[in-house]
């Protein structure tokens, strides 16, 4: 029975010297004469922290030649890498004093990951003020999101950036500053701030270069245009509609039909199939028709058709004239036609033609002669 009774005490002995300060304390001290990968032994110290703690501060002091992490956790069991306060760094090999925001975390820790000699005097407080401008939301398992509530002035890091295969910092600078001043602040990393000439956000890339503004906002639209594009300033730019803005011809290379007033020009002097919507306010030509028949397949009709026929090009004995999808043409007093035009056209010969609803969703073509003999099939 005494024996037993060794062993609990020595068992009991060992497990408190590994989890010295296991009770909320707000400080806490210690000597670190060795490296280990768990809290073992003179290799680590560690707190639990009180309620409520907004931030730790970490001393190292002494002459030694080693490396210490600094390391937090919600469990005490898994645990995790801590970035302080001013530098962003997750360890150190020299004497000094690092902050840490530690919101929402139960224990911290001082663990030297490598040792070569000498002592480490360790000192750790807390305190239950936040660090300005400082968020650490930790998370015992990478890729779980982290919810909670930030009041944040100065600057945020968000190392890694927004996911973690960015490989970069995301730096918001916070108060509306130059574009000068933005980029030596973020320094080489992607960086958002608010231009304190445009008050505009604007977005840097790890080069320092503008690569984005929000959109500056308008009262009011301006009338008939559009806009073209978004300078530097994130102010739109805006221009009235011009031919240039719309395509020369189709995919199927006729020519696209005009928004203006004016007949958009068809050239048919070989055989050629426009769409409806091409054969809306549209002058069609056989200008240029070589010596063969010449035919215009046309769609099917549809509402809002209304084209003319016109001849540029004479010809003795070769027709030129338009098919219809099927017999729905009607020319002058006669039809219905399949095929309206002339036989042997002569220049300045001439037909008008305008589609009408006959059916829920069918339309014929009335077409009238303007000029010449026209006849129909």
């Amino acid at each position: 029975m005494k024996k037993i009774a060794a062993v609990f005490i020595l068992f009991a002995t060992a497990l408190l010297a590994q989890y010295t300060a296991y009770a909320p304390v707000s400080t806490s001290s210690g000597t670190i004469s060795s490296a280990s990968t768990a809290c073992t032994g003179t290799a680590c110290l560690w707190i639990t922290l009180p309620p409520n703690t907004g931030s730790v501060t970490a001393q190292l002091s002494g002459t030694f030649t080693a490396t210490v992490q600094w390391e937090a956790s919600v469990d005490s069991i898994a645990w995790n890498s801590i970035s302080d306060a001013a530098g962003g760094t997750t360890s150190a090999n020299a004497a000094g004093s690092w902050s840490f925001a530690t919101y929402g975390l139960q224990y911290f820790r001082v663990r030297a990951s490598a040792y070569t000699s000498g002592s480490i005097k360790v000192s750790v407080g807390t305190s239950t003020a936040a660090l300005t401008g400082q968020v650490n939301l930790q998370s015992t398992a990478p890729g779980t999101q982290q919810t909670g509530n930030a009041n944040l002035s100065g600057v945020m890091e968000a190392d890694g950036g927004f996911t973690s295969a960015s490989g970069a910092a995301l730096t918001l600078p916070g108060a509306t500053q130059s574009a000068a001043s933005a980029a030596t602040a973020c320094g080489a990393s992607p960086c958002i701030y608010l231009d304190s000439t445009t008050g505009q956000g604007t977005a840097l890339n790890a080069s320092g270069t503008t690569v984005g503004e929000t959109v500056a906002t308008t009262t009011a639209r301006t009338a008939n245009q559009f806009v073209t594009f978004i300078n530097a300033a994130g102010v739109p730019q805006t221009a009235a509609i011009a031919a240039g803005d719309l395509p020369a011809t189709l995919s199927s290379g006729t020519i696209a039909p005009s928004l203006s007033a004016t007949p958009q020009p068809i050239n048919c002097a070989a055989a050629c199939s426009p769409t409806a919507a091409q054969l809306s306010m549209s002058q069609v030509s056989n200008y240029g028709q070589g010596a063969s028949s010449i035919a215009i397949t046309g769609p099917t009709l549809a509402a809002g058709m209304n084209f003319i026929m016109i001849v540029g090009t004479a010809q003795a004995s070769n027709y030129w004239h338009y098919t219809s999808t099927t017999a729905n043409v009607y020319l002058d007093t006669a039809g219905p036609y399949t095929n309206v035009g002339f036989a042997a056209p002569a220049v300045g010969n001439s037909i008008s033609c305008f589609s009408f609803q006959t059916g829920a969703a069918t339309y014929s073509l009335r077409c009238v002669t303007l000029n010449g003999t026209s006849s129909g099939s």
